[in-house]
């Protein structure tokens, strides 16, 4: 993401794409505390953990399952963002 229009960005709306294959995901740490405590993992609790929920980030992050809100939101981006990115003024619905 380019940062000089970080701040452009007010939240970012995820979904799951069903056509890629998942097999693990956890946004929490390996292991317990990690972050709040100096002590020392001997074992990770949670092998997969990526620690995402816990990195800030300057905007909301909203995450969708519902796959009519999914299309919807694609239909109004649709709608209303005809003309070339260069041509939109801000604000606008952007999805990638």
């Amino acid at each position: 993401m380019n940062p000089v229009r970080l701040n452009m960005v007010s939240t970012v709306i995820t979904f799951r794409n069903e056509s890629l294959p998942l097999e693990y995901f956890s946004p929490d740490y390996k292991c317990p505390r990690a972050g709040f405590t100096n002590q020392e993992c001997n074992h990770d609790w949670n092998p997969k953990g990526t620690g995402l929920m816990w990195k800030d980030f300057p905007f909301g992050i909203v995450f969708y399952k519902n796959q009519t809100i999914i299309e919807n939101i694609k239909q109004h981006y649709e709608r209303y963002n005809k003309k070339p990115l260069s041509e939109l003024t801000y604000p606008i619905a952007q999805v990638n």
